[in-house]
């Protein structure tokens, strides 16, 4: 599948939307309601078999921040 630059652009801001929010917690909730169809997506973005993923370094750290950001707010104290 081709993509345009503009589908590029879109993502990015996408991502960096998704970025500012997840550092409110109102924002981050509502992300997590999301995060079980999120998640997998966003590891797909990184993964890529077919190298379809943003190749751009702050569009990957971008990806790699959030899905930090959701293993942290899902993840359970065990101490």
């Amino acid at each position: 599948m081709y993509r345009e630059e503009h589908d590029d652009l879109l993502l990015r801001e996408v991502l960096f939307c998704l970025k500012g929010l997840s550092t409110t917690q109102p924002g981050l909730d509502e992300i997590l309601k999301a995060e079980s169809s999120l998640f997998p997506k966003l590891l797909k973005l990184l993964f890529d078999e077919d190298k379809k993923g943003p190749s751009e370094y702050n569009d990957r750290k971008a990806i790699v921040d959030l899905l930090c950001k959701l293993v942290e707010a899902t993840s359970v104290d065990i101490h």
